[in-house]
């Protein structure tokens, strides 16, 4: 897969590429590297790198206490979403229901390279469509409860999403987002959601599951091109540059798989899209055969023009995606599309009609009446 022009260059993406680099930065490199990966959120992965690296040493001072209370947090944040995991594979036990961990819960219980620094805002499950009301059930028992919603908004998720609303436990105050399918039932890109349970494994904590490793791989870059959101973008871009990379060395027959997986559930395109800004932002290897098959699934030359212009600024951080209004347009441009790729443009119209003009007079406070 060619690399695109104007590669890009800059302390954190050096240390998450070559950790030992950072032993010869100075401390106008390391002041900038912290800003980097503060803002990205990869300042837990930053030192967990750096101490895999074995570069303690090498670490000014005043730095150090930086990545240490940084690593610190992912520790605990680490611990939390295990023991998160054990009261929500014990309050579905009783179905019999094994649930899927997703994203960076999953990486953790897999014991993906992409769990390291890896911090948690929640914790996300994928289970069959034909359980959820028992599953949900379940959790309100266990202390899980969501916000009060309007009628329309309980529909919005019950009708058209791939998840119920989010819950939130009363007392532990995590987050947990309840799945039946990866992508929302109205979007234009499909997933079957049975050949995706059927290629789950288990995990190395009992009692939940994980994807299979192709179907993490499918899901990080569905989640992060189709999404619309960018706020943790770079982030999720390396997570997704660690798990190609551990699992392409661990297996060599990986990059077929992932491609026959990508066809068979419909996800080429954002598989295409995936490799081409890892290739230009991380400077991932993809085999030349492996890009040669993925050109089929490139969009038409002004389609590619233009994503070639939107992706780039919008997955950087915004500390290094350019000053100016344009990295922001592009995050808002890309927004645009998640929503129209996730609804028929009637459903969408509805929707951006019903949010921007009823569901503010729906909350407006009695007084303002």
């Amino acid at each position: 897969m060619s690399r695109l022009n104007d590669p890009v260059d800059f302390p954190l993406r050096s240390v998450l590429l070559q950790p030992a680099s950072a032993a010869a930065f100075d401390l106008g490199q390391w002041d900038l590297l912290l800003q980097q990966a503060r803002g990205a959120g990869l300042l837990a992965r930053v030192a967990a790198l750096l101490r895999e690296a074995d570069l303690g040493e090498r670490i000014p001072a005043e730095v150090r206490w930086h990545l240490d209370s940084a690593f610190t947090v992912y520790r605990a944040h680490s611990d939390d979403v295990r023991l998160e995991v054990e009261h929500i594979a014990r309050a579905l036990k009783p179905a019999g229901v094994r649930p899927v961990l997703l994203k960076g819960a999953a990486y953790l219980a897999a014991g993906d390279r992409a769990r390291l620094g890896r911090l948690y805002s929640d914790v996300d499950i994928f289970v069959p469509r034909d359980c959820i009301a028992t599953v949900e059930q379940l959790l309100r028992w266990q202390g899980w409860s969501g916000e009060e919603l309007s009628e329309y908004d309980q529909a919005y998720y019950r009708r058209w999403m791939h998840e119920i609303p989010p819950l939130i436990h009363r007392s532990r105050g995590i987050a947990l987002d309840v799945h039946h399918n990866l992508l929302p039932l109205t979007s234009r890109v499909k997933l079957d959601a049975e050949a995706l349970a059927a290629g789950v494994t288990p995990s190395e904590f009992p009692g939940v599951d994980v994807l299979a490793p192709t179907d993490r791989v499918l899901h990080s870059a569905a989640h992060l091109l189709l999404e619309g959101e960018f706020d943790n973008a770079f982030r999720d871009l390396s997570d997704l540059y660690l798990l190609l990379t551990e699992m392409s060395a661990a297996d060599p027959g990986f990059w077929d798989a992932l491609l026959a997986r990508a066809e068979e559930l419909g996800l080429g395109r954002v598989l295409y899209y995936a490799l081409r800004y890892l290739a230009q932002l991380l400077n991932l290897a993809v085999p030349p055969d492996i890009a040669a098959r993925m050109q089929s699934e490139a969009p038409v030359a002004p389609v590619r023009w233009m994503m070639d212009r939107l992706f780039p600024s919008a997955l950087l951080p915004l500390s290094v995606a350019g000053s100016g209004s344009w990295p922001g347009l592009a995050r808002f441009a890309l927004y645009l599309r998640s929503h129209y790729l996730k609804m028929p443009l009637p459903l969408l119209l509805r929707h951006l009609l019903h949010k921007a003009v009823i569901t503010p007079f729906e909350y407006r406070q009695p007084d303002q009446a």
